[in-house]
Order: structure tokens, then C-alpha cells, then sequence
């Protein structure tokens, strides 16, 4: 839904501007309208691409349903990849997406065995709002309660508290 309003935010700013050659004398400064635009909405349209891809639609089941599991890569990224952009290909990589306008969802981490891992809690914007994993929580089993911006009821004593921006 973000990527949606998102791109009609974009056609909107488009439009707007009186003719091509207004913006694109600009482009690659940084400072035109569509640049800006361009640099706020990226995040949103990739994150919607990978969330139809993963959560599929009412036509086309996806590979995971929403708030009941992982999305994992079976295999390391190469060079034909396109998914999302990755930071290495040496790392297997997962995805939840959650829906947090219903009350809260609990992450939880088995037993990592001492073995690295890490767990970035994101934004629709790929913002980091929390990172957990092997050096701030350890290896033992974790659980998180993730809660939405409006969620005020309490939560279980010692619960590790994950408060997203957003509902998504």
C-alpha cells in the first residue's frame, strides 16, 4: 500500500513540473523536486516490490504469509540477483514482513549455538530501528515483541521491546 501511495506521490511531483527539460537540467545535483522525491521514495517502491514478491497477492499466492514466518534465501546472492541489494554474498538472509495495527508480534531466535547472527528490525524506509543478534543479546534463544506506534498496553516484565515507527 506505501509503495502505491508512494508512486502516485512521484507521478504527482512529476506532473506537476511545467516540462522535462524544467527537471532534467537539474538531474544528478540533488536539489531538483524529482531528485528529492526519487531519493525518498526508492526505499518504499524496492521494500513494495519485495513484499508483493514475498507476501504475493489475492491472485498470485506468495512464498510467505504475512506475520506467520520467515522468507529465506535458499542460496548465497551472485550477480544475477536482483531481489534487494545485499551488502555481501556470503550471508543467507531472511525477511519478515509484519503487520503491527492488530497488536504486537513476538520474533523469537533459537538457540544460535554460538554461532554469528544478526536481527535488523526495519522500516518501510530500510531504516534500522533496532538491531539485535550475537553482540547485543548473545546466542541464547531471544524473543522480541515487536509493537506498533499506538500500542500502549503493557507487555511482559523483561520482554525485549522492539517500538516501530510504523504499522508495517
Amino acid at each position: 500500500m506505501i509503495a502505491v501511495q508512494v508512486l502516485a506521490l512521484l507521478s504527482l511531483l512529476c506532473s506537476s513540473l511545467a516540462a522535462p527539460e524544467d527537471w532534467t537540467s537539474g538531474v544528478g545535483n540533488g536539489n531538483t523536486t524529482i531528485n528529492q522525491a526519487i531519493d525518498y521514495a526508492l526505499a518504499y517502491v524496492q521494500i513494495g516490490r519485495h513484499r508483493i514478491t514475498a507476501l504475493g497477492t489475492d491472485d498470485k499466492p506468495g512464498r510467505v504469509p504475512l506475520n506467520d514466518g520467515f522468507d529465506h534465501a535458499r542460496q548465497l546472492a551472485n550477480a544475477s540477483w536482483r531481489d534487494v541489494t545485499t551488502p555481501n554474498s556470503d550471508t543467507l538472509f531472511s525477511m519478515a514482513y509484519v503487520d503491527l495495527s492488530h497488536g504486537p508480534i513476538n520474533i523469537t531466535m533459537p538457540d544460535m549455538n554460538g554461532r554469528y547472527y544478526s536481527v535488523a528490525f526495519m522500516d518501510m524506509a530500510t531504516n534500522n530501528v533496532q538491531v539485535g543478534g550475537h553482540r547485543m543479546t548473545g546466542t541464547l534463544q531471544n524473543t522480541w515483541v515487536v509493537v506498533g506506534p499506538q500500542w500502549k498496553d503493557a507487555l511482559p516484565i523483561a520482554s525485549r521491546v522492539v517500538q516501530s515507527p510504523g504499522n508495517d
